[in-house]
């Protein structure tokens, strides 16, 4: 795949086009990405997916949103995107309690501007996913974002549960929540306070069914810096400016390639039966 494509469309429906990108691996890996809008979801998950951060945006698998639409409070996602590379599927989610996302419901639906609409669209993504993935990453310009940890809580509820589907689901896998936070300033990145951040995110989900949240250090809350497309530098090739830019970016680069190989892990079964699930029975 050169970019990603619509998952589902405007009715929720899944498209026909991503039948053909499935194989019948049952070694696969499910990752999607929820939160607001604007906290960077497809900027991420384009990374775990192969770009880097050095790339324009025009080459990300999952394109962000433009600055013309950002100063717009646009959204780009619709609905859910997916990308597939090296069996591992990435899902992309439109974002949490979007106002533009509820500006368009009208257009979609034929109906009247609705927050009880939005925010039930958003439930349902929201279950979906944590049905279908192995992890789900929660990105967010803050460490503690309430009303996306409510939701969430909220849609573990709804989680569907499909008694007659062969082979037999296991109803003891939990899907895997690492919450990211971009954006981050100095005092993010000491190890005590991602520490105690961590343990207030392991208390909210404490008695949490369905939702599982690493008991190890520094694998529950990811903190990353912004980053910006380089463009053409007025620059010398010393320049002090440069020099820690390329810092930064190289940086942020080792921290998604850290969170690729912790993302292989942790993935329990579909179905009770190890191997009997496949990408095109998913």
């Amino acid at each position: 795949m050169k970019e990603s494509i619509r998952f589902l469309n405007d009715l929720g429906e899944i498209t026909d086009a991503v039948a053909d990108l499935l194989t019948t691996s049952p070694n696969f890996n499910v990752i999607s990405a929820i939160g607001s809008q604007g906290a960077g979801k497809s900027t991420i998950l384009s990374m775990l997916a192969g770009n880097n951060s050095r790339q324009m945006y025009r080459e990300y698998v999952f394109r962000p949103v433009s600055r013309e639409a950002n100063e717009q409070s646009r959204h780009q996602t619709i609905q859910i995107d997916i990308y597939i590379v090296n069996h591992t599927i990435f899902l992309d989610c439109q974002p949490m309690h979007s106002f533009s996302i509820m500006e368009g419901l009208p257009k979609l639906r034929g109906g009247r501007m609705d927050d009880v609409t939005a925010h039930s669209d958003t439930l349902r993504l929201t279950a979906f996913l944590l049905y279908i993935c192995h992890t789900v990453l929660v990105v967010s310009e803050t460490h503690f974002d309430k009303r996306v940890i409510d939701t969430i809580r909220t849609a573990e509820q709804i989680r569907p549960f499909l008694s007659q589907f062969k082979p037999k689901i296991s109803i003891e896998r939990k899907t895997n929540l690492i919450f990211i936070k971009t954006k981050c300033g100095s005092i993010d990145l000491a190890p005590t306070v991602i520490r105690e951040r961590e343990q207030l995110l392991r208390l909210v989900f404490r008695d949490s069914k369905w939702l599982k949240l690493s008991d190890d250090p520094f694998k529950v809350l990811v903190i990353l810096e912004e980053i910006r497309v380089r463009r053409e530098h007025l620059y010398e090739e010393n320049d002090d400016s440069m020099i820690k830019e390329d810092l930064i970016l190289n940086e942020f680069d080792e921290q998604i390639a850290n969170l690729r190989v912790e993302l292989q892990k942790n993935r329990q079964n579909f179905t009770v039966e190890n191997g009997a699930m496949d990408e095109k029975k998913w």
